[in-house]
């Protein structure tokens, strides 16, 4: 394959917790993919199977990492199906038939940087003490090594293709689900980037193709595809509060979704931002429900360690 895939690897021993909070929301409300967070999963009972989700936000406004915060968790989640099965005094190999597996498609981090910031993010460990080792303090490199371990525990696999085409991606998530028996979620980061399945002169009709691919592909493999996309700078005239018809380049993004969630805050900052300790107030926004109702509430963006964090206020439409 054209680009480098990172893929788990068996050993390590999962002991760091999962990114979001899931646990606390009642199991008998989740159908879908859990995602970790507990208002969006009461919001969309999950992430639906077979369902296009799509997470937009302005350059630099957190959608990488609140999708690979989504990621981790589902990642670090036991398939609902599965659990009743499970006993603890099963062999430890006959885990890995019960943990659920991901394809992350980055067209535009590599692997590495992507690793580094789920490492933050499981770890509790600023990004950029890991990006430079000498100001690591003892603690973090105590917890490195299970954090780590814990990641490659896990089949969260990436794949950093720059140049990923449609039936490339398809393909590889084809094999991937034949490989390991199932297939739980599949990651685009991001949409514009992609090459569509055939020649256009437009732009627009380019991302409509490809968006209507996407959605052929969740159906096809029976698992919900989370897609991200940019907002337009009209999100910028309107004080920061994105609408759908913001989506960059194709209203077709919105007509082939089935959830539309936007990421907004006052001010774009860099999520690597060195300085980043204070948390960012942030507004989840699900904009599009096909299958329920929309709203917001606000979370917590911990940018020094990559991490979005769930608070109780909360608003309804």
């Amino acid at each position: 394959d054209r680009g480098r895939t990172c893929a788990s690897k068996p050993g390590g021993t999962a002991i760091i917790s999962p990114v979001g909070t899931s646990a606390r929301c009642p199991g008998d409300m989740i159908t879908g993919v859990p995602s970790g967070f507990s208002w969006l999963d009461k919001k969309l009972s999950g992430l639906g199977r077979a369902h296009l989700i799509i997470v937009a936000a302005r350059p630099g406004g957190g959608k990488t990492s609140f999708v690979l915060n989504v990621a981790s968790n589902v990642a670090a989640s036991i398939a609902k199906e599965k659990k009743d099965d499970w006993q603890d005094d099963d062999a430890p190999e006959a885990y890995e038939h019960f943990k659920r597996v991901i394809a992350f498609f980055s067209l535009e981090m590599t692997s590495d940087d992507l690793i580094l910031r789920l490492a933050a993010a499981r770890g509790m460990i600023p990004l950029y003490r890991l990006r430079t080792p000498k100001v690591m303090h003892d603690d973090d490199w105590r917890n490195l090594s299970p954090t780590l371990a814990s990641i490659g525990d896990q089949h969260l696999y990436i794949d950093d293709t720059s140049d990923l085409s449609i039936h490339e991606m398809r393909s590889k998530a084809r094999r991937l689900k034949a490989e390991k028996g199932r297939l739980d979620l599949v990651v685009v980061d991001y949409l514009q980037l992609m090459k569509a399945p055939s020649k256009v002169e437009a732009r627009h009709l380019e991302i409509a193709e490809i968006t209507r691919a996407l959605k052929g592909l969740a159906k096809e493999l029976d698992c919900p595809v989370i897609a991200l996309s940019q907002l337009s700078r009209k999100t910028e005239e309107r004080d920061g509060k994105p609408l759908l018809s913001h989506l960059r380049e194709s209203g077709s993004i919105e007509q082939d979704a089935d959830v539309v969630l936007f990421l907004s805050r006052e001010q774009a900052k860099d999520d690597d931002a060195p300085h980043g300790e204070t948390p960012v107030p942030m507004d989840l926004i699900i904009a599009k429900n096909r299958h329920g109702s929309t709203g917001e509430t606000k979370m917590h963006f911990h940018g020094d360690i990559v991490r979005f964090m769930e608070i109780t206020e909360e608003y309804e439409e």
